[in-house]
């Protein structure tokens, strides 16, 4: 990993190759994923997900078609254009999608400081839930990052 502890796509492929047993075994490092459920800030993504409707279980009933809603369509849309963007095989559509991403979860990191401040969120679920999306947030920058290397300006 770099200096950042961001894995770059590179090690990302690494990290996602020695995970499904296929370290060592002729594959091409610079291979496009097979899948996105792979790519591991997808799954982080996805837990964020569920650590968000956790969260917002315990929300006043009057949030829900407001603020509720928001967050949780705010999470969803992280891991969701992270596969969508996977899937066009364009490192430069991948990389649009992933900036939808980094949009999301700036939206989503507003959205849990509101909620915290209106004492819908304790301290700890707060702490775990910006934990979540500074961690995710690493790794789709790091992705972006590497990605951009690989593409030479047009």
């Amino acid at each position: 990993m770099g200096w950042t502890g961001v894995p770059s796509w590179d090690e990302e492929i690494k990290i996602r190759t020695a995970s499904a047993g296929l370290a060592g075994c002729g594959y091409k490092l610079k291979e496009w994923p097979s899948t996105y459920k792979d790519l591991i800030v997808w799954q982080k993504a996805m837990d964020l997900v569920a650590a968000l409707y956790d969260a917002t279980e315990g929300f006043p009933k009057r949030e829900i078609y407001s603020l509720t809603d928001q967050m949780r369509r705010a999470a969803v849309s992280i891991p969701s254009n992270i596969a969508e963007g996977q899937a066009h095989f364009s490192r430069r559509e991948f990389r649009h999608f992933l900036r939808h991403s980094c949009g999301s979860l700036a939206e989503l990191e507003t959205q849990i400081v509101i909620a915290q401040r209106r004492n819908y969120l304790t301290e700890s679920q707060t702490a775990e839930l910006l934990q979540r999306t500074h961690e995710v947030g690493r790794i789709l920058s790091g992705l972006l990052n590497s990605l951009k290397e690989q593409i030479p300006a047009a």
